[in-house]
C-alpha cells in the first residue's frame, strides 16, 4: 500500500490474518511527499489460529511522517518481524516470537523521513519467547538489544530509535529455565561494545542500554539475578582498519560467574577512538564464584608479519570456606586497553579462593588461602613496561 497524498489510516490488519492465520502474511505501508521524502513499514506475521493481531497506521504528508501500533495477543506460536527504512538512510527492525506460550505484545512506531523511534512491550509466558529490537543510523551506527527465554514468563520493554546516532534500551524481568539478555552496538570504524547476562532456574531483574555515535560505541547494564547458574559479562572490541590489518584482536572482557546463589552487577563498556574500557561493580553470594578481567592489544605491524602483543589479565576462583555453604564477594573489576592495557580486581571476599595475575611474561604465582580477604590485583602493560601483582590482607 502506497499513499502520496492526504491523511491516510488503515485499521484492517486484524481482520487479514485473523482470516489466514495459517500463512505467512506480508504487509507494507509507504509514503512520500513527492519531493524525494519517503517512509516506509514492512509487517510479515506467521501465527498460529488461536492468536490475534491487530493494528493501524497512519501517514501526515505536509511534515512527512507515519505512525503504526500493533497488538498481539492469544496462546500458541508467533513470528512477527516490524521492519522501518526512512529515505534519510536509518534502518530499523523488531521481532517478537513464541512458541507454546500465552502472548501480550504492543508495539508503536513513529517515522520521519531522517529518524524513527519504535517500541515493543511483550508479557509472554510458556516453553519459548523472544524479543529483539535494533536501529541503524544513516551513517552505519548500529545498537540493538534482546531476550531470549524458555520455559518461564518474562515481562519486557523495549525502545529502539535514531537520531544522529543509533540507540536501544531494555527493561525486562524474567523467571524460567533459562533467560538470555543482549545488548550490542557497533560503529562502523570498528568499535563495538556488548553486555551480557544470563540465569539458569531462576530470576533476574535487568535494565539496559547501547549507543553508538561517530565517536564510538557504548553499552551499559543493572540486573539482580539469582539461580543455579548466573553470569554477567561485558565485551569490547577496537579495529581500526586504517593501522590495523587483523580485525578482532585488541579486545577487553570482564566476566562473573555465581553458581546456587545470585549476582547484582552493574557494568559499562565503551569503544573509541582511545581504545576500549569497561568496569564492573559486583555484589556476589552462591557455592561458587569465577570472576575475570582481560585486555588484549596488539601494535600496529606490517601484513604477514607478527605484531609485538600486550596482555593483561586477572582471574579469582573461589568456594564456600571451610565450615560454610557459601561463597561471598563484594567488589569492582575494571579492564581497559589503549596506549597501553590493564586489568583490576578489588573486592573483598570470604571463602576457599585461588587467583593469579599476568601482565605478557610477568605472571604472579597461584595465591590460594580460605578465610575472609581483601584482594587487590593488577596487571598493567604497556610498550616497554609490564607488572602484575596480588595483595591479599587478612580480616
Amino acid at each position: 500500500m502506497k499513499y502520496k497524498s492526504g491523511l491516510v489510516l488503515i485499521a484492517l490488519i486484524a481482520f487479514i490474518l485473523m482470516a489466514h492465520s495459517a500463512n505467512a502474511i506480508d504487509i507494507c505501508f509507504s509514503a512520500s511527499d513527492g519531493g524525494g521524502n519517503s517512509v516506509s513499514i514492512w509487517d510479515s506475521y506467521q501465527v498460529d489460529d488461536s492468536v490475534e493481531v491487530s493494528g493501524k497506521a497512519s501517514a501526515s504528508f505536509n511534515d512527512l511522517g507515519m505512525k503504526d501500533s500493533r497488538i498481539i495477543t492469544g496462546y500458541g506460536g508467533v513470528t512477527a518481524v516490524q521492519r522501518y527504512t526512512g529515505s534519510g538512510g536509518y534502518i530499523g527492525r523488531s521481532c517478537f516470537e513464541t512458541d507454546n506460550a500465552s502472548i501480550q505484545m504492543a508495539s508503536n512506531a513513529n517515522l520521519n523521513s531522517d529518524s524513527f523511534q519504535a517500541s515493543q512491550n511483550a508479557i509472554f509466558e510458556g516453553e519459548y519467547g523472544l524479543l529483539n529490537i535494533e536501529a541503524t543510523d544513516p551513517d552505519g551506527n548500529w545498537a540493538a538489544t534482546e531476550v531470549e527465554a524458555f520455559d518461564g514468563r518474562t515481562e519486557s520493554r523495549m525502545i529502539a530509535s535514531t537520531r544522529n546516532s543509533a540507540e536501544v534500551t531494555q527493561d525486562t524481568e524474567s523467571e524460567g529455565s533459562e533467560t538470555y539478555l543482549e545488548t550490542l552496538t557497533y560503529n562502523p570504524v570498528g568499535y563495538s561494545a556488548t553486555t551480557y547476562n544470563w540465569v539458569f532456574d531462576g530470576e533476574i531483574l535487568f535494565s539496559g542500554k547501547g549507543h553508538a555515535d561517530g565517536e564510538g560505541a557504548e553499552a551499559c547494564q543493572k540486573s539482580y539475578a539469582q539461580g543455579s547458574d548466573v553470569g554477567s559479562e561485558t565485551d569490547g572490541f577496537y579495529y581500526d582498519p586504517r593501522t590495523d590489518w587483523q580485525p578482532g584482536d585488541d579486545y577487553i572482557q570482564a566476566y562473573s560467574h555465581v553458581s546456587d546463589g545470585y549476582l547484582n552487577s552493574e557494568s559499562c563498556v565503551r569503544t573509541d577512538g582511545d581504545g576500549s574500557a569497561t568496569w564492573q561493580n559486583l555484589v556476589a553470594e552462591g557455592g561458587v564464584i569465577d570472576i575475570q578481567s582481560e585486555s588484549k592489544e596488539f601494535h600496529p605491524g606490517v601484513p604477514g608479519f607478527v605484531r609485538d602483543e600486550e596482555h593483561s589479565s586477572v582471574s579469582l576462583y573461589a568456594n564456600p570456606a571451610t565450615g560454610n555453604t557459601k561463597t561471598v564477594f563484594q567488589g569492582m573489576t575494571t579492564a581497559s586497553m589503549g596506549s597501553s592495557t590493564e586489568a583490576n580486581l578489588d573486592g573483598v571476599l570470604e571463602g576457599e579462593f585461588s587467583c593469579e595475575a599476568n601482565a605478557n611474561d610477568d605472571k604472579t604465582p597461584d595465591y590460594n588461602d580460605d578465610g575472609k580477604f581483601k584482594i587487590q590485583m593488577r596487571a598493567e602493560t604497556d610498550d616497554d613496561y609490564a607488572d602484575a601483582f596480588i595483595r591479599i590482607t587478612g580480616l
